[in-house]
């Protein structure tokens, strides 16, 4: 398969995703997929190869021919299916490549791995959602440019747009 199919593969997947969101009356999963999408796209470019077009191709076919057929149990288990085939390419890349899963941990003085800076989310205050908006509709930044800014996740970015909404 040459390069561009596997592209073209890509493009068509991802359609895939957006019309059954849009045909299950979902547009939100869409866009939430949208803003967290970055790291299964990384995943898909490191583990999706030439010869799992096939795989994939029957896959898809059979979460299609259990919608089409109206049957809910056929086409959740193809889903299921299609989705743990991600999960095991995942898991073999991060065996065969943890560097690539994995962020190096930074040491302490004493050669100790650092502790790690996770913990809870800070919280915004309403002129930080006000600033949010902003930068999102007057500067055109995205949510992952606006998450960095504010040091929050772009899960707390796509509440704030949801808020902004309703």
């Amino acid at each position: 398969m040459r390069a561009c199919t596997l592209t073209r593969l890509y493009e068509l997947d991802e359609q895939m995703d957006r019309l059954m969101a849009f045909a299950c009356r979902r547009p939100g999963i869409w866009e939430f997929i949208q803003e967290h999408k970055v790291h299964v796209d990384r995943i898909r470019k490191l583990t999706l190869f030439p010869e799992h077009a096939p795989n994939i191709l029957a896959q898809h076919q059979a979460i299609v021919a259990g919608i089409g057929a109206r049957d809910p149990a056929a086409a959740s288990e193809a889903m299921r299916r299609h989705l743990r085939f991600i999960v095991e390419n995942y898991n073999h890349l991060a065996r065969r490549h943890p560097e690539f899963i994995e962020a190096p941990r930074s040491k302490d003085a004493s050669g100790k791995a650092a502790k790690s800076k996770v913990g809870r989310p800070r919280k915004l205050t309403g002129s930080d959602e006000e600033a949010i908006i902003q930068h999102i509709i007057l500067d055109g930044m995205t949510g992952a440019e606006v998450a960095a800014l504010f040091e929050v996740s772009e899960a707390t970015i796509s509440r704030v747009r949801r808020a902004n909404r309703e």
